[in-house]
């Protein structure tokens, strides 16, 4: 269960499927073995990519520099690194979400 996680040093490398231009950004869970994210925002001048750091930030309580995308800014599947949650925080607040929707 969650193998878009992958825990490295103080921080996480999650796998994520981006789908841009969504009525409203959220995590949608897995989708073929990435965490599926609807941003609200439309893949132009990287403004999702902005989104997706603001996002994520918020959602798992983190300052926007601990949030970054280290592979995939022109693609829908990225490589996003955030530092300062633990896995146990992070799946956490995933599962707390999921049972809210």
């Amino acid at each position: 269960m969650y193998d878009f996680i992958t825990e490295n040093d103080n921080s996480l490398i999650l796998s994520c499927y981006i789908q841009a231009g969504a009525s409203k950004s959220r995590i949608c869970g897995e989708f073929n073995g990435n965490l599926k994210l609807q941003i609200q925002c439309p893949p132009v001048d990287g403004k999702a990519n902005n989104e997706i750091i603001k996002f994520l930030s918020k959602t798992f309580n983190v300052s926007k520099s601990k949030v970054g995308i280290i592979k995939g800014e022109k693609q829908k599947t990225k490589i996003i690194k955030i530092s300062g949650i633990s896995k146990k925080d992070f799946v956490k607040i995933l599962e707390e979400l999921e049972n809210s929707d």
